[in-house]
């Protein structure tokens, strides 16, 4: 149904998605499909939080914040390989293995139904435009984050008589 090249696209793409939301680029995102039933797995992607959870031994705490996270995010994820591959997303889950680090989400799709190409295409570009759009908005909430960061800095600092 999807060509290897198209499968990497579609792990790149999940990949920018939960580096948006979560703030940390997965690494190695890989995408396979077997059947009606797609698979994305990556390593780490971890923040320094997390790694301190694994460090100090709440493993168990991390995996499930991290599998409540992509539950949470199941809605985005899924639309995101609905756009990909023209089937609808039926069912979710993902599982997270501290030890290996290592991140597995499962979609189960409906029977593939090929749609039309064109409005199969008005969808992806204006995904696309999304994720341009928040990337955007993330930026300037970045930059906003500093200004307001050197504010602080400068108000806390002793006035001089």
């Amino acid at each position: 149904m999807l060509s290897d090249a198209r499968l990497n696209q579609l792990a790149t793409t999940l990949a920018d998605q939960l580096a948006l939301l979560y703030e940390v680029r997965p690494a190695d995102p890989q995408v396979s499909l077997d059947g009606n039933t797609l698979t994305f797995a990556f390593h780490g992607g971890l923040t320094d939080s997390d790694e301190l959870l694994i460090h100090g031994g709440r493993q168990r705490e991390l995996r499930d914040f991290r599998e409540e996270f992509l539950q949470a995010t199941s809605a985005r994820l899924s639309e995101i390989v609905s756009s990909f591959t023209g089937s609808v997303v039926v069912f979710f889950s993902a599982a997270f293995d501290p030890g290996s680090r290592t991140t597995t989400s499962f979609f189960t799709l409906a029977t593939p139904v090929e749609p039309q190409s064109e409005p199969r295409r008005a969808i992806r570009n204006w995904s696309e435009r999304v994720w341009r759009n928040a990337r955007g908005l993330r930026a300037q909430h970045i930059r906003v984050r500093e200004q307001q960061r050197c504010l602080r800095k400068r108000l806390q600092r002793p006035k001089k008589i």
